[in-house]
């Protein structure tokens, strides 16, 4: 029974793991984790087709986390050159956002399945 309690608390644990690190684009500030990985997890995601992304990845959540996180790239790349715009910052300086908000309006015909992982 406590090995079963442990494996269990350790699957959940991955679980939250992998949500709270594909949400990690949305945060407010600067975001040192999409200013370093975003770039190269979009072009890596556009190499796959988009049947691949479509499919139920449920046997997999890690990949379900990692499309969840290219799709929230995306849209911290969009609102950031809002922000720049709203702002009047030029296009290539970074910029302080106040987080991505979640009914952000955001669409990318790649990216139907938008937040799925996120409201798990």
């Amino acid at each position: 029974l406590l090995i079963g309690g442990s494996a269990s608390l350790f699957l959940f644990e991955k679980d939250r793991a992998m949500r709270d690190m594909a949400g990690l684009p949305l945060v407010q500030g600067r975001s040192l984790v999409s200013d370093t990985l975003c770039k190269d997890f979009i072009s890596e995601h556009k190499k796959m087709s988009s049947q691949f992304w479509d499919r139920d990845h449920s046997d997999f959540p890690s990949l379900d986390a990692i499309n969840v996180f290219v799709v929230n790239c995306k849209k911290r790349d969009s609102f950031e050159k809002m922000w720049r715009n709203k702002s009047g910052t030029s296009a290539g300086s970074p910029v302080a956002i106040p987080g991505v908000p979640l009914d952000f309006d955001y669409s990318d015909e790649e990216d139907e399945r938008g937040d799925m992982f996120m409201k798990k």
